[in-house]
């Protein structure tokens, strides 16, 4: 699924691959994107490169590439644990505040309706002063959990006879 958008172009994924590894590299070392991650510090090259290598080598992790046209515009990411997966995405520097972070989620999720998978969640850990992603995030009608130290973003996913994947909201358990 692409998404045309008015002055801006065709909208896609792609995977990732090896030739990504210092593009991403770059992102995730940007100011914004370190403030906002659960690990603060500075990533080193080369535990990037071992990082990097192993997440496209393993079939517990689907990295994806946004691009606007033909130029990368962010990353998002999906890492299994058992029937969840875990979201991770970050946006270029220079394109933040354009309303890309609920398109790729909304991409994202269209490739999960696409692919057999024994998932039943999706999830994002989100820091509480990252409030660009929280809103994106609620936006995707995800519901929201308070933990110790940032918010746990939730929606379920539902399998029908047909094996396609409907994605619906995450109604929280009244107890």
């Amino acid at each position: 699924m692409n998404y045309l958008i008015k002055n801006m172009g065709e909208i896609r994924l792609r995977p990732a691959r090896i030739s990504d590894m210092d593009l991403i590299f770059q992102w995730a070392n940007d100011d914004e994107c370190r403030k906002n991650s659960f690990h603060i510090e500075k990533i080193d090259y080369e535990d990037h490169v071992k990082w990097f290598q192993s997440k496209l080598n393993t079939k517990q992790c689907d990295m994806f590439i946004v691009c606007r046209g033909e130029m990368p515009i962010g990353q998002i990411r999906l890492d299994y644990e058992g029937k969840k997966a875990i979201i991770s995405y970050s946006v270029a520097k220079e394109e933040r505040g354009k309303g890309y972070g609920k398109i790729m989620l909304q991409l994202l999720e269209q490739e999960v309706k696409n692919q057999p998978t024994k998932i039943d969640t999706l999830e994002g850990l989100v820091k509480e002063q990252n409030i660009a992603s929280q809103k994106k995030f609620e936006e995707m009608g995800y519901s929201k959990q308070k933990m110790e130290n940032c918010y746990c973003y939730t929606k379920k996913i539902d399998i029908n006879k047909d094996n396609n994947l409907q994605c619906f909201k995450n109604v929280k358990n009244k107890r």
